[in-house]
C-alpha cells in the first residue's frame, strides 16, 4: 500500500510539474517583506525565485502590453496611484513615476488598463464629500485625470470600451454593480445589490 502510494504522489507530482512548464509568462504580486509591502515577480515554476520590482507597493496591476505596472506607492510622502514602466532587468528596484494628485488614488483596488493600454481607471475617496468615485487617467501629452461616476473598484472589459464597477446613480442611490463607456457615458445599472463587489469580466469578454 505505501510503495503505491508513493508511486501515485510521484505521478501526481509529475503531472503538476508538467502543467507548471506549460505555462508562459510571469506572477505579479504584493507580500509582506518584514514591515514592508512590496510588489514580486516570479515566473510559473515550482520552486522559482522570485524578484523584487518595486519596494513599498501594493495593489499591481500590469498593462497587457509591454511592462509597465500601476500600483499603490506606500512610500511615505509618496502615497498615490503610479505606473512603473519596466524596461530590461534593472538592479535596483525603481519607482516609476506619479500620475494621480491625491494619497486615497487606487488604496481600496486596483487600479485597471484599458485595452489600448493608455488609459487607467481607479477608485478614491479623495474629493471633500469622502464618496467613491471613478476616475480615469488618459496618458496623452499632458496626461489627464477625469471624474467618471460615483462608484468603487472598477474593471475595464479585456476587448471594449465598456467598464465595470460597484457604484450608484448620481444622487447616490440605485446601488448595485453598473456599466459605462471609458469616457463616463452610457452607465447601465446592472444588479440591484449595493453589496455586489469586485466585478471582473471573463477572460474572452463573453461568458
Amino acid at each position: 500500500y505505501e510503495a503505491r502510494a508513493a508511486c501515485l504522489k510521484q505521478d501526481y507530482d509529475r503531472l503538476v510539474i508538467d502543467a507548471l512548464e506549460a505555462l508562459s509568462g510571469t506572477i505579479i504580486y504584493s507580500t509582506q517583506l518584514g514591515e514592508r509591502v512590496s510588489v514580486m515577480d516570479a515566473q510559473p515554476r515550482q520552486g522559482a525565485p522570485s524578484a523584487l520590482v518595486i519596494e513599498d507597493a501594493r495593489q499591481p496591476s500590469p498593462r497587457r502590453s509591454g511592462t509597465a505596472i500601476a500600483y499603490y506607492n506606500t512610500r511615505a510622502n509618496e502615497e498615490g496611484l503610479w505606473v512603473f514602466e519596466r524596461k530590461g532587468l534593472v538592479e535596483s528596484p525603481q519607482r516609476g513615476q506619479r500620475v494621480s494628485e491625491f494619497v486615497e488614488d487606487g488604496y481600496d483596488s486596483p487600479a485597471s488598463w484599458s485595452v489600448a493600454g493608455d488609459r487607467l481607471v481607479f477608485a478614491s475617496t479623495a474629493a471633500g464629500d469622502r464618496r467613491s468615485r471613478i476616475y480615469g487617467v488618459w496618458f496623452g501629452e499632458p496626461a489627464s485625470v477625469t471624474g467618471l461616476a460615483f462608484g468603487k473598484e472598477p474593471a475595464y472589459h479585456p476587448y471594449l470600451d465598456r467598464i465595470v464597477y460597484n457604484g450608484t446613480n448620481d444622487s447616490g442611490n440605485e446601488p448595485g454593480l453598473w456599466v459605462m463607456n471609458g469616457d463616463g457615458s452610457g452607465r447601465a445599472r446592472v444588479t440591484d445589490n449595493g453589496n455586489d463587489s469586485r466585478p471582473v469580466w471573463t477572460p474572452d469578454g463573453a461568458n
